[in-house]
């Protein structure tokens, strides 16, 4: 018996609830949410010490996260900027608004 269906769907289980966490409810929007949202460009905090996720190759930011942030600026009809941070000051950038998400395996 092959185990291979009961992980694909495992994966699929994971990535649903995690999904399912990312979303907000509109009615508890923030102001930092929302001018997060008003904005013409999406501010991605990134440590790129992470490979598959984010890392560089050729001094270009690369990986998953790299291209899943794409994806999330052009659904948002957003610029994207990505703002490279050491770990540590990832959070309190975020804290104060000097980024408005955090990519690197967070």
């Amino acid at each position: 018996m092959t185990r291979t269906p009961y992980r694909i769907g495992c994966v699929v289980v994971v990535a649903a609830i995690w999904l399912i966490g990312c979303t907000a409810s509109t009615q508890d929007a923030t102001p930092a949410a929302e001018s997060a949202v008003s904005q013409p460009v999406l501010r991605v905090g990134v440590t790129a010490n992470y490979p598959p996720l984010v890392y560089k190759v050729d001094g270009k930011l690369v990986g998953i996260e790299i291209d899943l942030a794409g994806e999330v600026a052009t659904d948002l009809d957003k610029r994207m900027e990505f703002v490279e941070l050491p770990w540590k000051r990832l959070i309190p950038a975020l804290v104060a608004r000097d980024i408005d998400v955090i990519m690197s395996g967070m």
